[in-house]
C-alpha cells in the first residue's frame, strides 16, 4: 500500500489572507536593546551600584546605632532605678558625706551605733566630708 502524500505546510495566515508576522525580527531588536542599554548607560549604572552599596552600609550602621541606643536606654533605666539607692546604702554604711553635707546619725534608745576612731579618721582624711560621731 502506497503511503499518502504529505501536504506541504502552509504558512499561518491571518484572516484576510495575509501571512502572520514573524516574531524573530522583534526579538532581535529587543535583544540588541538589552545588550546596548547597559553599555550606553555604564556611568549611570556605576553610580547606581555605588549608591546601593553606600545605602547598605548606612543601613548596617543605623542598625548598630539603634542597638547601641537601646542598650544605653536600658543602662539609663538601671542607673535611675538603682543608682540613688545604691549610693544611699553605701553612704549610710560607710558614713560618707559629699562636700557641704552633714551626716546625722539617729541612734535608737539603748543602741550602740558609734563608729570607732579609725573610721572617723579615715572619713575625714578621705575628703568626702565630715563624719559626725
Amino acid at each position: 500500500m502506497p503511503r499518502p502524500k504529505k501536504r506541504p505546510k502552509s504558512k499561518p495566515r491571518l484572516s484576510g489572507g495575509r501571512p502572520a508576522p514573524r516574531p524573530w525580527p522583534w526579538l532581535g531588536v529587543i535583544g540588541a536593546v538589552m545588550i546596548l542599554w547597559p553599555v550606553s548607560n555604564y556611568p549611570t549604572l556605576q553610580e547606581f551600584y555605588r549608591a546601593r552599596v553606600l545605602r547598605n552600609q548606612n543601613r548596617h550602621e543605623v542598625a548598630r546605632l539603634e542597638a547601641q541606643y537601646q542598650s544605653l536606654l536600658i543602662e539609663q533605666g538601671e542607673l535611675e532605678a538603682w543608682g540613688f539607692s545604691a549610693e544611699k546604702a553605701i553612704r549610710e554604711r560607710f558614713r560618707m558625706a559629699l562636700p557641704g553635707e552633714k551626716i546625722i546619725v539617729i541612734v535608737p534608745p539603748g543602741g550602740d551605733e558609734q563608729p570607732g576612731p579609725l573610721a572617723l579618721e579615715s572619713l575625714s582624711a578621705s575628703g568626702f566630708g565630715e563624719a559626725v560621731p
